[in-house]
C-alpha cells in the first residue's frame, strides 16, 4: 500500500537492526489498467510520479542499499499499432522516405501496420526484410525506452544508489537494457528454459554482462522436492558456475526452499548435515570477478532462437535461421577451452577493446 509506507520502515529498519541490507522493487508495471508503453503519456506519467514519490519517501533511510525495477517487463509491455507508427514516424519523419526505404507504396501512415509491415517483405528471402527488421526493432525499442524511463525517474530523485532490473526472462531482452543500470537480474529456470540442469543456463549470466557493462545477478530456482534434479549439490554448482561467469552473487526465488531444508538440518548430527556445510562454502567464493573472455559474440535480437509457449526467447523474427543462434549459445554456454564468451550487441561495440579478444 503506497499511501501508507510505515510497514515498509519498519520491515527496513528492522532488517537494518540485524545487519542486511535492503534493496527496494520498485511498482513499474503497474496495474492491467494500465497501457504500458513508452508513448502512452498516461502510463509514462503515472509511474514517473509513482517512482519518485516512492524514492523520495524512503532514500533517506540508512538500511536502503539499492533500488531495483519491476520484474517480467515482457509480461507487462503492450506492442500496438499506433506505437508502431509513431515510432516509424519519429525515426523516418516522412512517409515518402519511408516508402524508400521499405520498397512500398503506403498512401496513409494509418495504413501502416504491423502486418502490413511484414507482408511487404513476403517475396524476400526468408521473408525478412527492411520493413519486418523495423517491427522488431519497434519492440527493441519499446523494452529498452520504458526501461530507461524507470531508470530516468529513479535517478533524478537518487543517484547515488545502484539500481538493478527486476528479473529479466528473455534473452533477448539483455541486448536492449539500457546504459546506466548496476545490474541486470536473470531469470532463466531450466524448468521452463532450455534444460540445463548442470549449469541453470547460466550462459544468461555472460550475456547479461555485456562485456562488463553491467553486473550480473542469476535468480535460481530451487524446488528441492519437485524433482530429483535438484538437489543440494546442483544449488551449490549453479552458484559457483554463477560465480565462474562474472556474477556479482545469486539470489534465490524463495529462500523458503532453503529454510525448511535449513532448518531441519540444524536438528541432525554434524555429520549429517549436507546444505549447512555447502552454506558455509558458498560464502568463500569471490563474486564479481571480471571473467576474461577470450572470444565475442556480436548479438542482435533477431532471429528467434529456442521458443516457449509459442514466445521466441532469443528474438523476434521468426523463420530467419531456425535454431539460431539458441543452438550456438547453448553450445558455448560453459565457455570453450580457450576461456569464456562476452557478447556484444552493436551499440557495445565503440565501447569496447576488441583487440583483447582472439576471436
Amino acid at each position: 500500500d503506497v499511501s501508507d509506507l510505515e510497514p515498509c520502515l519498519a520491515l527496513i529498519r528492522s532488517a537494518q537492526e540485524q545487519g542486511l541490507k535492503v534493496i527496494i522493487g520498485l511498482p513499474t508495471c503497474l496495474t492491467s489498467a494500465y497501457h504500458v508503453s513508452p508513448l502512452n503519456d498516461e502510463y509514462t506519467g503515472s509511474v514517473r510520479e509513482l517512482i519518485r514519490y516512492l524514492v523520495r519517501a524512503l532514500k533517506d533511510e540508512p538500511g536502503v542499499s539499492a533500488w531495483g525495477t519491476g520484474h517480467s517487463l515482457e509480461r507487462s509491455l503492450r506492442y500496438s499499432d499506433d506505437d508502431f507508427r509513431r515510432y516509424l514516424q519519429r525515426h523516418y519523419g516522412s512517409l515518402a522516405d519511408l516508402n524508400v526505404f521499405w520498397g512500398s507504396n503506403f498512401p496513409t501512415w494509418p495504413s501502416i501496420t504491423r502486418e502490413q509491415a511484414r507482408k511487404v517483405d513476403a517475396k524476400a528471402p526468408y521473408q525478412i526484410g527492411r520493413a519486418s527488421v523495423d517491427v522488431a526493432e519497434y519492440q527493441i525499442w519499446a523494452f529498452r525506452e520504458t526501461m530507461r524511463l524507470w531508470l530516468e525517474a529513479i535517478r533524478s530523485v537518487d543517484d547515488k544508489r545502484p539500481v538493478l532490473t527486476g528479473r529479466v526472462t528473455l534473452y533477448r531482452s539483455l541486448a536492449s537494457i539500457p546504459d546506466g543500470y548496476d545490474v541486470v537480474c536473470v531469470s532463466m529456470p531450466p524448468d521452463v528454459l532450455e534444460t540445463d540442469v548442470e549449469a541453470h543456463n547460466v550462459h544468461a549470466v555472460d550475456m547479461a554482462r555485456r562485456g562488463g557493462k553491467f553486473g550480473a545477478l542469476p535468480v535460481l530456482r530451487v524446488p528441492f522436492r519437485s524433482s530429483p534434479v535438484y538437489t543440494q549439490d546442483k544449488l551449490r554448482d549453479w552458484i559457483a558456475q554463477a560465480a565462474l561467469h562474472g556474477s556479482n552473487g545469486f539470489a534465490l526465488e524463495d529462500w523458503a526452499q532453503i529454510s525448511e531444508v535449513y532448518e531441519l538440518e540444524q536438528r541432525l548430527p554434524e555429520r549429517s548435515r549436507h546444505l549447512t556445510r555447502n552454506v558455509s562454502s558458498w560464502r568463500d567464493l569471490t563474486f564479481g570477478v571480471a571473467p576474461k573472455a577470450t572470444t565475442a559474440l556480436v548479438y542482435s535480437p533477431y532471429a528467434e532462437g529456442f521458443e516457449v509457449t509459442a514466445q521466441p526467447v532469443y528474438g523476434y523474427l521468426s523463420g530467419l535461421l531456425p535454431g539460431e543462434p539458441s543452438t550456438l549459445i547453448n553450445g558455448l554456454r560453459l565457455g570453450s577451452r580457450y576461456g569464456l564468451l562476452d557478447y556484444l550487441c552493436v551499440d557495445d561495440l565503440p565501447q569496447v577493446d576488441l583487440e583483447q579478444y582472439g576471436a
